[in-house]
């Protein structure tokens, strides 16, 4: 049974398979209980973000849920343990650039205090149907938003969605944070040049952090990386090319 989802990129599947993974192997958890979404087909993230919803929908139990987690984050060492009990939609990231109001905001929230980062986020598989419907219904408004912000993200979407179909709903902002947002560490991001390092809130491992860093540099440093790395790059420059607006 499927319980986390890692949506990735191209240029990000590196850190996936070579770190992400097996560290949530470390932790217990099998490769049938992970399903890696990666963007293969260059649709941009937001389009991605539909399919992956689409095949939730199709494919998994609507009574169950799931972690998704995005393919730059660093898992808690004690993951498995604080996820496992939780139900409904939680959250288990943010910082004060993604979330400058409701950041401060923990526990059982309502649906005006919840968080919106999609670092690390647990969506009941039923939501992602209703979800899909729900957007097929403003679908023509969402466009006009979209367009006139240059940019919309899923997690803005997912958000809008919970405000008009499940309001009453109680959702979770797991603190101390379940992931850290390590986007700094491996490069190839669009917006860290602009926004600067988008770390979370309530990160208390950070001992954690530094031994990722000395072993992603530690892996630079090998030819195998140089040549990979240069392949990940020209990917990611077509990527963004054939990104369209959603």
């Amino acid at each position: 049974m499927v319980k986390y989802m890692i949506h990735a990129c191209p240029q990000r599947m590196w850190y996936v398979t070579d770190f992400l993974i097996p560290i949530m192997h470390q932790h217990g958890i099998t490769d049938e209980e992970i399903h890696v979404w990666c963007d293969t087909n260059k649709r941009g993230n937001l389009r991605s973000f539909f399919d992956s919803m689409e095949y939730v929908r199709d494919n998994y139990d609507p009574d169950d849920g799931i972690w998704h987690l995005q393919d730059d984050v660093l898992i808690c060492s004690d993951f498995v343990h604080r996820t496992k009990d939780i139900t409904g939609c939680a959250y288990g990231f943010t910082n004060d650039f993604f979330n400058p109001v409701t950041h401060r905001n923990t526990g059982v929230v309502r649906i005006e205090d919840a968080w919106t980062s999609f670092q690390c986020v647990r969506i009941p598989n039923r939501y992602a149907g209703e979800f899909l419907e729900w957007y097929q219904q403003n679908k023509s408004h969402m466009l006009v938003w979209g367009i006139a912000k240059k940019n919309i993200g899923d997690d803005t979407l997912f958000n809008f969605f919970l405000q008009d179909w499940h309001r009453d709903d109680p959702i979770t902002n797991v603190c101390p944070n379940l992931v850290e947002h390590v986007d700094f560490l491996l490069g190839g991001s669009t917006l860290i040049s602009e926004r600067g390092m988008t770390l979370s809130f309530y990160w208390e491992e950070e001992f954690g952090t530094q031994v990722l860093a000395r072993l992603i540099h530690e892996e630079r440093m090998s030819k195998y990386y140089v040549e990979r790395n240069a392949i990940y790059e020209k990917q990611q420059k077509e990527h963004i090319a054939n990104c369209e607006m959603f």
